[in-house]
């Protein structure tokens, strides 16, 4: 499925009575973690025109939270926003609606809709916002990105003016320092004596804290990283490196470096802190490849570079690290 992305990443569609005791909690747990919510109370203004509000709110959605409760099943109104959430699925071959049963049986939604009940839900009572969270977090996704997009930043970066170039410069330190920062938060969080209140380990609780922490530090879900890596020397070193690879001032050495840095030595996710995209949204390996050997076609156009010489820039940079010589 490819996401894309929206001005909202929920539409919550439930039934009035369900608002205080569930979907209230529910959509200020969704804020507290960074996302961007359409829901009634927060969205509708006084005047607003209701059909056109709502309408807008499943265009303008990525994905659509359906509570349903014996409440919702007796509402005119919930079955039309329901109606407009299969309608967008059936025109973007997309899956859009995640069902939340709340305190309902399977044969109660199964007489009001089989196709609905057919769909994978999560089941609730009032007090299990929780499982609703944690289903959320498991679907969230970035974008898929094709070959072409990775193609189109390789020709970008060779070809952009000076003021685009020291703006790529400067996102990619930032998204350099972010992800590291964001990793040594997150090791200080689960390493502190209080992280799970003096209980043991809890995975969700484990996962909640890392989003909350990703968003405070605006990263993709799904970027790679190391808990374990902390800023420092190396931080500033592949900072510099990618300084002079962005400015096309870096020998294959120095690329090959970077690249060794950030991939192998450090386990970070070298797609995402070249070229923006995380590795788990690429579509295939082709598209993986080309992320690493595309860091090689950032050049001056007076520099020709050979797979010999990336080669051997890569024995010299293993042998000066691990202090082995690596023979042909």
């Amino acid at each position: 499925m490819e996401f894309t992305p929206k001005e909202y990443d929920f539409f919550i569609s439930h039934a009035s009575e369900d608002k205080e005791n569930f979907v209230r909690p529910l959509a200020n747990e969704l804020i507290q973690l960074g996302f961007k919510i359409w829901y009634d109370e927060l969205t509708l203004k006084l005047g607003d025109s209701l059909f056109e509000e709502i309408s807008n709110g499943i265009k303008k959605s990525n994905f659509g939270i359906v509570v349903i409760s014996k409440n919702f099943l007796k509402k005119e109104w919930t079955k039309k926003e329901l109606n407009g959430l299969i309608n967008k699925e059936i025109f973007t071959s997309n899956k859009v609606i995640l069902p939340v049963w709340l305190d309902i049986t399977a044969k109660e939604i199964f007489d009001f809709s089989p196709i609905l009940a057919d769909k994978v839900s999560v089941s609730v009572k009032n007090d299990e916002i929780n499982k609703v969270i944690s289903q959320v977090l498991s679907i969230t996704k970035s974008e898929i990105i094709g070959i072409d997009l990775v193609k189109k930043k390789i020709n970008f970066l060779n070809n952009c003016n000076d003021d685009e170039r020291k703006k790529y410069l400067i996102d990619t330190e930032t998204r350099i320092k972010n992800l590291v920062y964001f990793e040594e938060a997150y090791y200080n969080w689960f390493c502190s004596d209080d992280a799970f209140g003096g209980e043991e380990w809890d995975d969700f609780l484990a996962e909640k804290k890392r989003y909350e922490l990703q968003n405070a530090y605006n990263l993709p879900y799904n970027v790679t990283y190391n808990p374990e890596f902390e800023s420092g020397y190396d931080m500033n070193l592949i900072i510099r490196l990618a300084k002079k690879w962005i400015l096309k001032k870096a020998t294959v050495e120095e690329i090959n470096e970077l690249i060794f840095l950030v991939d192998w030595y450090h386990e970070l996710d070298l797609p995402y802190i070249l070229w923006g995209f995380t590795d788990e949204s690429l579509e295939d390996f082709e598209t993986h490849d080309l992320c690493f050997l595309g860091a090689y076609q950032i050049k001056s156009s007076k520099r020709i570079t050979t797979s010999e010489q990336i080669e051997n820039a890569a024995k010299k940079v293993f042998s000066r690290y691990y202090g082995k010589k690596i023979n042909n």
